[in-house]
């Protein structure tokens, strides 16, 4: 968990890379029953974002495929906004939604 608030933490500073990576790091240690819990859940989002911002699309796409393919039917911005948890530190941080955007997901 300490891995995925750096993540984030990262991401709101804009040390994409960093962002990137710690994000990286925290998905092995998640429980596979706990990846829909949209509380915790945000770092697939984070990851793919600072991916995108750092111009790394097929990295941005295969996650945001493992996210989809851990969690059916949340395909848009739209859905992601309704899912994630507002407790999530970067739940109403609006440059992740942009990152998100530069990663092909539609609004």
């Amino acid at each position: 968990e300490q891995r995925a608030i750096a993540a984030d933490i990262y991401y709101m500073v804009g040390r994409y890379a960093e962002a990137a990576e710690m994000a990286r790091t925290a998905k092995p240690n998640m429980p596979k029953e706990g990846l829909d819990i949209p509380y915790t859940n945000d770092v697939f989002f984070v990851q793919a974002a600072a991916y995108a911002r750092l111009g790394k699309m097929k990295e941005a796409e295969a996650v945001l495929a493992d996210f989809r393919a851990a969690v059916p039917g949340i395909n848009t911005i739209s859905d992601i906004r309704k899912w994630l948890d507002p407790r999530a530190l970067l739940a109403g941080h609006e440059p992740l939604y942009e990152g998100l955007a530069l990663a092909g997901v539609p609004k």
